[in-house]
């Protein structure tokens, strides 16, 4: 044993530093392993056929809840991250369900029925995590139902049908509310993504009305009532959360949206430009005034230094970090910075538009000297009390000459001496702005110009013409795109860490935010310039995506050895096991990108970078998965290996306290919960097994037609390479119900109707008539007719068997598809059973 292993009371001898460190990796070994799974249902399996694909991801689905269900009888932990493997499994079987039975057509009832089965696990767990992930899917599941076709009575294509979204988020607000203590949530995250969907639906329905009736300079009554129920449910959430239940991170989104709002009200009916500017002036001073109505109240309700601390911003005093400390206590919190942010950022953005139009700048020097004219008195006010009205006004007018003078450096022309004079120029400006002002959103602001400016005069010319998502070649990689990215990366982490020293916030934490937000972006072009091919790039590159993919596992190492919460044998052995983990990812930076940040959001205790790095992994892995150039198997794979790896090393780490339970382990008190999770399992395994079964009834005992289609050929998230098609019988139909207005009326009052299909000489099926009543289906077939079940939506009429998959780089094959063979039951239901080419021959 190591030396100091037998000091007592050491942190490496408390469970502090084990147990923290398993259910991190376990986290990240479950969604690897998720996306590992969904990688490899859209990857087909060529080599495995239906029935093999299905009883694997079957076994997967009934091994994680069986794990789960054992977990639970003994009292263990790992109950929870075994439980979410098993709800993320329960949608990979569906998408595979639909993906061998080609029932693409409609995605909603896929993600409705996911949510469904997705219920009786939050219940059993009571886990945040698996309520956001229901919460999600739901909302999805609404989207793509909208987005078939919005319903009669919401209107068609009004912004009515965004009210749904609205409605459903604000039923979920309202069950996180209900669920108090019972969900394990100290962070509020589900109240906080319900009432941001919430706010969002409602200003999304405020724009797209607005839309309609901006060329008309008037409002009809439907859209002053839509905004009337906007401004109503504003107010309300304003006064629960700032007045009763007091969450400020709610109350300062609420008012941000409410300025969004005044501003969609405002602008269109303003065609003057002096009158705009009075807009923007009215939005700037409301905005100031709100946010200092929110800091005052932060002020008069925050705990004193060293007292504990309040439910201030949603988190109960039970799960409050440690007070901070008197040098910290002037600082506002994030939601404060937050709305700040947001107010002078969308001010600013209208005033630069203003300004560039209005003032008809079309040239470089002419943007650098009104920038200049611009910034010199802004900074002058900006030097002011912090807080005060000029302070915050030079804050305004400092970002708008910043951004003007950014825009003429970033356009001058330079071609005779190259990009030199102007990175020289934006690097002393942004060194004098540091130096001049020590307001953090001014500080913010500057450095993202400076760091957008030198990026883009710097930025490598790809040795193609091509776009970005066209097939890309090795010589199309810019040269030292990667490069960049690890700069941005590395800058990032020193910035943060120099931000932690006593009196080094100020100056350090601005670049470094300003240098975690250019990550993203830089990760996001490097996939799509082919980062994929990683051992493809140029050596200096090939280095630098390597580094960024080691990055966490340093910075992880480095952060264990700085606590001391593990002798530094074990810190090391903890950062080669996430190092060795991030080969599996080397070739998507984007989770590098999002796992940085969860690091150093850890480091400092700063919970909302956490959530964003949280938010990123998804992010990183949905960009991953649309890399051309990589095949699915080959992510799958990867990313399976990575998790099986971290699952492993989860394991040896909580070994020695593998007896540490969640509760009193009273064996016959905990049965009923790991009875649940098998049930919830069987439920699952039960919900595909039946919908197996009524596709195979339908391909089995349905009556073969041939259809002529005209195919298309993009990728599904869930299920992989598909062509979307289209039927040319479909053509007919509104001339056909032109001439039969009351059936275009039964179809509109019932939702769906019929298709009566008859062959012609070459034995395609072509349209005989349109009926909203059911056909006697024995009378049909006797005289040589088939009937064709359809829901009527948006006008048109949808049977399904609208996309067909197929395994990944076998596009070109069934691009060659003219005809579909569908198979219709004796209720007009339908499923396609296979693809002709224009010789007729199955492909």
């Amino acid at each position: 044993m190591h030396a100091a292993d037998s000091v007592p009371g050491r942190a490496f001898e408390t469970t502090g530093w084990r147990l923290p460190l398993s259910r991190a990796a376990v986290l990240l070994a479950v969604v690897l392993a998720a996306a590992a799974l969904v990688f490899w249902v859209a990857s087909q399996w060529g080599r495995l056929g239906p029935d093999a694909r299905l009883w694997l991801v079957r076994g997967a689905l009934a091994g994680s809840a069986l794990a789960a269900a054992v977990q639970a009888w003994r009292g263990r932990r790992g109950a929870a991250p075994a439980a979410g493997l098993s709800a993320l499994c329960t949608g990979a079987l569906l998408a595979l369900v639909g993906q061998i039975y080609q029932t693409g057509a409609d995605a909603w009832p896929l993600f409705l029925l996911w949510a469904a089965l997705t219920l009786p696990w939050v219940a059993l767990l009571r886990s945040v995590s698996l309520w956001l992930l229901c919460a999600a899917l739901l909302n999805v599941a609404l989207g793509l139902y909208l987005w078939t076709g919005v319903p009669v009575w919401l209107g068609p294509d009004g912004p009515w049908a965004l009210l749904g979204p609205a409605v459903l988020n604000a039923g979920l607000l309202v069950l996180a509310e209900r669920a108090g203590d019972w969900l394990e949530d100290p962070w509020r995250l589900a109240r906080r993504s319900a009432a941001a969907a919430l706010l969002g639906a409602l200003w999304g329905a405020s724009w797209q009305a607005w839309l309609q009736t901006a060329s008309r300079m008037s409002a009809d009554g439907s859209v002053l009532w839509l905004t009337a129920l906007s401004v109503g449910v504003l107010a309300m959430l304003y006064w629960v959360y700032v007045r009763r239940r007091r969450d400020l991170a709610v109350g300062a989104l609420t008012l941000l949206t409410g300025l969004g709002l005044l501003w969609q009200w405002t602008w269109p009916r303003v065609d003057d430009d002096w009158a705009m500017l009075g807009v923007i002036l009215l939005l700037l001073g409301l905005g100031l005034a709100a946010l200092r109505h929110l800091s005052g109240i932060w002020r008069a309700v925050r705990p004193g230094p060293g007292e504990a601390g309040a439910d201030l911003a949603g988190i109960p005093e039970t799960h409050a970090a440690a007070p901070a400390p008197q040098s910290a206590a002037h600082r506002d919190p994030w939601f404060l910075t937050f709305l700040r942010a947001g107010i002078l950022g969308f001010i600013v953005l209208l005033l630069v538009i203003w300004v560039v139009f209005v003032g008809g700048i079309q040239e470089a020097e002419g943007a650098l000297l009104l920038g200049a004219v611009l910034l010199l008195p802004g900074l002058w006010l900006a030097r002011g009390p912090r807080g005060a009205l000029r302070s915050q006004l030079g804050e305004v007018l400092a970002c708008v000459g910043l951004v003007l003078a950014g825009g003429g450096f970033l356009f001058l022309q330079t071609s005779a001496e190259g990009p030199l004079p102007s990175l020289a120029a934006i690097l002393v400006l942004g060194a004098v702005i540091f130096r001049a002002s020590a307001l953090p959103v001014l500080r913010l602001a500057t450095a993202l110009v400076v760091l957008a400016v030198v990026l883009w005069l710097t930025w490598p010319a790809a040795a193609g013409s091509r776009g970005l998502f066209d097939p890309l070649e090795p010589g199309d990689w810019p040269p030292g795109l990667m490069l960049r990215l690890w700069w941005c990366q590395a800058g990032a982490v020193l910035a943060w860490v120099l931000s932690l020293r006593t009196g080094r916030r100020a100056v350090w934490r601005p670049l470094a935010w300003a240098l975690l937000l250019c990550t993203p972006p830089l990760a996001w072009l490097a996939t799509a310039f082919g980062a994929g091919a990683a051992w493809a790039l140029p050596p200096a590159d090939r280095l630098a995506g390597l580094a960024c993919a080691l990055l966490p596992g340093l910075i992880l190492g480095a952060w264990l050895a700085a606590r001391r919460a593990l002798p530094a044998r074990g810190c090391w052995l903890a950062a080669g096991v996430l190092c060795l983990a991030s080969l599996g990812w080397l070739e998507a930076p984007g989770l590098s990108v999002a796992l940085t940040w969860i690091l150093l959001g850890r480091l400092a205790g700063h919970r909302p970078l956490q959530c964003l790095g949280a938010a990123a992994v998804l992010a990183g892995l949905y960009v991953f998965y649309l890399d051309p150039l990589v095949p699915l198997a080959h992510k799958a794979a990867g990313l399976g290996l990575a998790a099986l790896w971290l699952a492993a090393a989860a394991g040896l780490a909580a070994w020695p306290h593998r007896r540490i339970a969640l509760r009193p382990p009273a064996r016959l008190a905990a049965w009923p919960r790991p009875l649940g999770m098998l049930a919830a399992g069987a439920l699952a395994l039960g919900a595909a097994q039946l919908q197996i079964h009524q596709y195979r009834s339908i391909l089995a005992e349905g009556r073969p037609i041939v259809l002529q289609l005209a195919p298309v050929d993009p990728r599904s998230l869930m299920q992989g390479d598909y062509m979307a098609l289209d039927y040319a019988v479909r053509r007919p139909v509104s001339g056909w119900l032109a001439g039969h207005p009351a059936v275009r009326e039964q179809l509109a009052a019932a939702g769906r109707g019929w298709l009566v299909l008859r062959p012609d000489a070459q034995g395609v099926w072509q349209l005989a008539e349109v009926t909203a009543v059911p056909p006697d289906a024995a009378a049909g077939q006797a005289a040589g007719r088939t009937a064709l079940a359809f829901h009527w939506r948006s006008g048109e009429a949808d049977w399904g068997a609208r996309s067909w998959f197929f395994p990944e780089g076998e596009g070109e094959r069934y691009a060659q598809a003219r005809y579909g063979v569908l198979r219709v039951a004796a209720d007009g239901t339908a499923l396609l059973e296979s693809l002709l080419d224009e010789h007729r021959t199955p492909l």
